[in-house]
């Protein structure tokens, strides 16, 4: 087989080896963006319907403390003095059971968000250093083939260099002196 032969088979071999890296990365990138959108879409979603049970449920308490109010207001003005002190007691008693457990439903909230934010926070950096990882990788084959290419390009810049001083040597022995 001949040099030009081996030189152009070699290239074929580094194009179509460049080609498949270079898929090969690509693919993982497009995986990644779509796996993080796909977990942004969903932390959107799941935010979102959190949002939406915790309006429901303090709407719903709010309709409940307002009637009750009112059907309290409306039980008062038919009562005695006496059953009146014992309403307000409870009334009270009663206000002060829902903000507690608004504060405590509100606390677990909180912390709740928190535990999903942390656990999000812990995901998203770990999918991070993955993906800086896989970018490091494909940077470092990337920066290999390309070594590689340059030294392949030197050593075949190096041959031509010697092929042309052996063609001018033969060509000054070969002439005939006068």
């Amino acid at each position: 087989m001949s040099l030009s032969a081996d030189m152009s088979r070699i290239a074929e071999e580094l194009h179509a080896s460049y080609n498949s890296r270079i898929s090969a990365v690509d693919a993982l990138q497009a995986a990644t963006s779509q796996q993080i959108a796909e977990l942004h879409t969903q932390h959107q979603a799941m935010a979102s319907a959190q949002r939406q049970q915790l309006q429901q449920s303090a709407e719903a308490r709010r309709q409940a403390v307002t009637t009750l109010l009112h059907d309290l207001q409306v039980e008062r003005a038919a009562l005695s003095a006496d059953q009146q002190r014992r309403l307000e007691a409870y009334t009270s008693n009663l206000r002060q059971t829902t903000n507690q457990r608004l504060a405590e439903q509100a606390a677990a909230h909180k912390a709740m968000s928190a535990s999903q934010r942390q656990r999000l926070d812990a995901y998203t950096r770990d999918l991070q250093q993955r993906t800086d990882d896989s970018l490091a990788r494909a940077h470092a084959v990337r920066q290999a083939i390309h070594n590689d290419h340059a030294a392949a390009h030197k050593a075949w810049q190096q041959f031509n260099d010697e092929m042309r001083r052996q063609r001018a040597d033969h060509s000054r022995h070969a002439t005939p002196h006068q």
